[in-house]
């Protein structure tokens, strides 16, 4: 895949995790307590987790840049 920044080549792999879930937050906000235990801000592509799991990327070592498909919990 190319990179939409710089027109080079791209990486293939995967965005894992070992523990949390990465999450998206809008500038400016914090989730409360109550929101962070339920899930809002997670990205669904990685709601898997365990060894051996992730979510197929792209990544752009000239930019760093990562591109992946997700959505966002509400």
């Amino acid at each position: 895949m190319k990179c939409p920044y710089c027109d080079r080549e791209m990486l293939f792999g995967a965005l894992t995790t070992t523990r949390d879930r990465p999450c998206f937050v809008e500038d400016g906000r914090r989730l409360t307590f109550g929101e962070a235990i339920s899930g809002v801000g997670q990205l669904t592509a990685t709601k898997a987790k365990g060894i051996g799991t992730g979510t197929p990327a792209h990544y752009c070592s000239a930019c760093r840049k990562m591109i992946i498909e997700t959505g966002v919990c509400r």
